[in-house]
């Protein structure tokens, strides 16, 4: 006697019917899964974005740091050319008062 794998007749259909759902089953398991991959590459090209917000947000403070600590230099600089000037001055100015007594 050979195996047969369904009855004869009525079971036929309910055989048919269930590798039909199994089909559909696994087509669905199969689209979840790549759903599943394209949320895993959205989640990791979020995260990269993320970092690279967080890069840029970083290198925009820099360079308003940078700007911050070259306007601090020009002060400096003005600062120090008004007392050089202030000093040579002073020297001229005592320079010809010493030298007038």
């Amino acid at each position: 006697m050979s195996f047969i794998p369904y009855p004869r007749g009525i079971y036929k259909l309910e055989y048919d019917r269930v590798k039909e759902l199994n089909n559909r089953l696994y087509a669905q398991r199969k689209e979840f899964r790549e759903t599943c991959d394209k949320l895993h590459n959205l989640r990791t090209t979020v995260k990269d974005l993320t970092t690279d917000i967080k890069n840029l947000t970083s290198l925009k403070y820099l360079n308003e740091y940078e700007v911050a600590i070259q306007e601090a230099f020009d002060e400096l600089f003005a600062t120090e050319t008004i007392i050089k000037r202030e000093i040579i001055k002073y020297y001229i100015d005592n320079l010809y008062t010493n030298s007038s007594h």
